[in-house]
């Protein structure tokens, strides 16, 4: 990462022009402790309350720590002449059909990371019908594609926001994750249905991380774009803490071994394609998400022509 950081850096630095708005703002400190303090109690207890227990004081804590450290940010910054976030951005029906969309598709995307290593780092045991054993070296080998489809469909999706407007993109990338969590549900166990699935991953990742920001842009005032497209990792980030427990919780019901000295578990094929066909439900529903918005459908224009 460090190296592709360092190798792209200095192209964006001489081809990406400067946006000339420029804004004084007062750093809120106060709000920024509040939302760091809430986010960071609810995603661990979010992704953690399986293994630490539902109803046990460490997860309650971290619940309900995090929400009431949360639900102060919100009044806080609702009366704070400069606030960090302007909550009432969110209840703007573009913007929150915006996020609602990122939600669903970052629960995919969540899914996706969690279910596909450990398909393939299995073994291929007695009584399950995948496994192909392979390190994590393996995996990053067998599914390659993904990352280079992500950034050369990444720019292409953006050609696209300008062309045709973020919305059609956002859909058409959406369409992609959910037809490769969908082929993914068939337990590929061949290194070419492997590659075929990470490339059609990787063709939908580029282009939806190209149109959510610039739906962000064109739902709010150009002078809030940048709180606004902060939002969007939060919400991809809660998709995937979601899918986390969710699919853990769903997966423990299907194990085929398990190893109480070692504390392996070795799921059985019901519980990959329950987990695989639950995350492309909840992307598809991202998507449908995204045909109802009624913003997105003209050419991405660099923000919304006024307030309202």
């Amino acid at each position: 990462m460090f190296i592709y950081a360092l190798v792209l850096t200095p192209p964006v630095e001489w081809l990406v022009p400067e946006f000339p708005l420029r804004q004084r703002h007062r750093l809120d400190v106060l709000g920024v402790l509040l939302l760091g303090g809430g986010a960071g109690l609810v995603l661990p207890g979010l992704s953690q309350g399986r293994d630490w227990g539902w109803w046990t004081p460490g997860t309650v804590a971290s619940f309900g720590g995090g929400v009431l450290l949360l639900g102060a940010f919100a009044g806080w910054e609702s009366r704070v002449s400069h606030p960090d976030i302007d909550v009432r951005l969110i209840v703007r029906p573009a913007m929150r059909m915006t996020l609602l969309a990122s939600l669903s598709v970052g629960f995919l995307i969540g899914g996706y990371g969690l279910l596909m290593p450990q398909l393939l780092q299995t073994p291929d045991l007695p009584g399950i019908g995948y496994g192909a054993g392979l390190t994590a070296t393996g995996v990053a080998l067998w599914t390659f594609p993904q990352g280079l489809l992500t950034m050369a469909c990444g720019s292409l999706g953006g050609v696209a926001d300008r062309a045709r407007g973020a919305r059609p993109v956002l859909i058409a990338a959406g369409c992609l994750l959910v037809a490769a969590l969908t082929a993914a549900a068939w337990l590929p166990g061949q290194r070419g249905q492997v590659l075929l699935i990470a490339g059609v991953f990787g063709a939908g990742m580029g282009p939806y991380h190209a149109a959510g920001p610039n739906l962000v842009v064109d739902a709010v005032p150009l002078r809030q774009s940048a709180v606004g497209t902060s939002m969007l990792p939060v919400a991809n980030q809660l998709g995937a803490a979601a899918a986390a427990t969710i699919l853990g919780a769903v997966m423990a019901r299907d194990i085929a071994h398990s190893d109480a000295r070692t504390g392996r578990i070795v799921y059985a094929d019901a519980a990959f394609e329950h987990a695989f066909a639950i995350s492309a439900v909840v992307g598809l529903a991202g998507v449908l998400v995204a045909v109802l918005m009624r913003h997105g459908r003209a050419p991405a224009g660099g923000g919304a022509a006024s307030a309202t």
